[in-house]
């Protein structure tokens, strides 16, 4: 026997079933429903059956591909949600990533500090030289800053993963390369 989902979506039992009643989920099932073409028989093409909707109402225009396609829109609908204001109500994840987005978006803000953050930075992996009169060689160890850019996910000398072995991926291989800077 299902138990009722108490949560967000807040589910209730009927008929030995769990239904959704909530807009969200009446939503998603439109959406489901508009991307199937119920004309196609699934047991002949479920691939057609369950996205033939889809395809039909998104023609890939020439020179790309279906998942451009649906890329563009995933980023649409995520533009969408990310730019609507948080709110207490929101699970806590997209209230964090909406904050998230908000804070990264306000430019206004981020030039009223001016180079204040960037300063900061760069005291903080042992200053710059070049824009800093009192930068002293001997307080300077090149050890220490490669650890501090390690730490902001910077590696400008080289680079290193663990990742699955490309010819055994059962097995794992430390891989090292390049660096990078940190900038893409």
């Amino acid at each position: 026997q299902f138990q009722p989902y108490k949560g967000h979506l807040r589910t209730k039992a009927v008929n030995g079933s769990l239904i959704c009643e909530t807009p969200e989920c009446s939503m998603a099932a439109a959406l489901i429903i508009a991307n199937m073409d119920v004309t196609v028989n699934p047991c002949d093409d479920f691939f057609l059956f369950a996205c033939g909707g889809f395809i039909n109402n998104n023609p890939a225009p020439p020179n790309s591909g279906t998942f451009d396609t649906a890329g563009d829109l995933l980023s649409e609908r995520l533009t969408l949600i990310l730019e609507s204001p948080a709110e207490d109500s929101d699970p806590p994840p997209l209230f964090m990533l909406r904050r998230a987005y908000d804070a990264c978006m306000n430019t206004d803000y981020m030039n009223s500090l001016g180079l204040a953050p960037l300063w900061s930075a760069l005291q903080g992996i042992g200053g710059w030289p070049m824009v800093d009169p009192a930068w002293e060689e001997a307080s300077y160890s090149t050890e220490e800053s490669l650890a501090s850019l390690r730490d902001l996910n910077i590696s400008p000398m080289l680079g290193m993963a663990i990742s699955p072995d490309i010819f055994n991926t059962s097995h794992f291989m430390i891989y090292v390369g390049e660096g990078s800077p940190g900038i893409s």
